[in-house]
């Protein structure tokens, strides 16, 4: 999976971390996207996803979805192509568009929703469409549905900022230095980015290590790679690993070897 990413315009900064678009065939039928301690909004320009929900129920994807901060694993079915223009932000990114965080994936709300997929409407229209262009699009639309930060969603910023930085500040230090009590910020957080500051916390630490993951040649033991994190031990590691993933880090490992992806966070589908 090699998207193209897109130039982001000043009065995004610090509210979209990156927009980019893919146009290529599937490589797995299905994918399993691991948890990350950030949130996407899909502009999709092919066939529906299917998503897998916990409850064994099957969703088909609308045409303009997001997919929230993830607790854990998200199983997909992809269309035969990847067509579509992914919209990366941090935890506390969509409050600055009006949109609720949501866990699982679902339909975007609200003014921004029906305008990019009226926008996506439009771009399936014109099947000789460039998903390129359409990224140019999609981000002016962002650039008109953005609105000025709350100071409630400055305090959600300033600390999640911190924790991305280094997770494994004490939240009550953070709280003091931004001035609010410790219910407070973790009432504003959870309000603003749908988790707590110590879930966003164990989120930033196991996805610093995925991210780190070879996707091909050697594999770097588990103990190198925990060695310069802020777990305290590979035992700390392998419960919040799977806690999150749902799998061991060797079953992890395994499931990678496997997998066509390029991104260490995405594994092809088990069935």
């Amino acid at each position: 999976m090699r998207p193209e990413p897109v130039p982001l315009p000043d009065v995004l900064s610090g509210v979209v971390l990156e927009v980019w678009a893919l146009d290529m065939p599937r490589q797995h039928e299905g994918e399993q996207v691991l948890p990350m301690p950030t949130t996407e909004i899909i502009v999709n320009l092919s066939g529906p996803y299917r998503v897998h929900t916990p409850g064994g129920a099957i969703w088909e994807t609308p045409a303009v979805f997001g997919t929230g901060i993830r607790h854990g694993v998200v199983r997909f079915e992809d269309p035969p192509t990847l067509r579509h223009v992914a919209v990366r932000l941090p935890a506390y990114g969509p409050a600055r568009f009006g949109v609720p965080p949501s866990a699982a994936p679902a339909p975007v709300p609200g003014a921004l929703g029906a305008d990019l997929a009226a926008l996506a409407s439009a771009l399936h229209s014109a099947r000789d469409s460039d998903v390129t262009d359409a990224a140019c699009e999609v981000l002016g639309l962002l650039e008109r549905h953005v609105r000025p930060e709350t100071d409630a969603e400055r305090t959600v910023r300033q600390a999640a900022d911190a924790l991305v930085a280094d997770p494994a500040r004490e939240i009550a230090g953070i709280a003091d230095e931004l001035g609010v009590t410790h219910k407070t910020l973790i009432s504003r957080f959870r309000r603003v980015t749908g988790v707590t500051p110590s879930q966003l916390s164990r989120l930033v630490m196991v996805d610093a290590i995925v991210r780190a993951v070879p996707t091909t040649g050697t594999m770097p033991s588990w103990t190198q790679m925990i060695a310069d994190s802020p777990f305290v031990d590979q035992s700390h590691f392998i419960r919040s690993f799977r806690r999150l993933v749902g799998i061991s880090p060797r079953e992890y490992r395994d499931a990678l070897a496997a997998t066509r992806y390029d991104d260490p966070r995405f594994l092809a589908s088990q069935g």
